[in-house]
């Protein structure tokens, strides 16, 4: 279900929808690097959120932010900031 956009009219915040989730129509926007494309997603969003928002089965694949490895188990508590850079990548062999 798609909502409508909140916003302010004279320094009175008017819902235009109706949820038990909390509002984030207001939400400060952040731009992340992901791959080679620029994004734009909402502030605090975390990792774990980011890469399912993305339909990405990551499984079996490691993730990094800013050439820094994360963890499978610790993707739900990294919280992306401003200018981050997220890359996936599959298993790597050899010898």
């Amino acid at each position: 279900m798609a909502y409508r956009s909140c916003f302010v009219i004279g320094g009175i915040f008017k819902l235009k929808h109706s949820t038990v989730r909390p509002c984030f129509c207001l939400m400060k926007k952040i731009n992340i690097k992901f791959g080679d494309k620029l994004l734009s997603v909402d502030e605090k969003t975390t990792l774990e959120d980011f890469l399912k928002h993305q339909k990405i089965d990551t499984r079996n694949l490691a993730t990094s932010v800013n050439a820094d490895l994360i963890l499978k188990g610790k993707r739900k508590d990294k919280i992306l900031k401003e200018k981050d850079h997220i890359n996936i990548f599959g298993p790597i062999t050899g010898g």
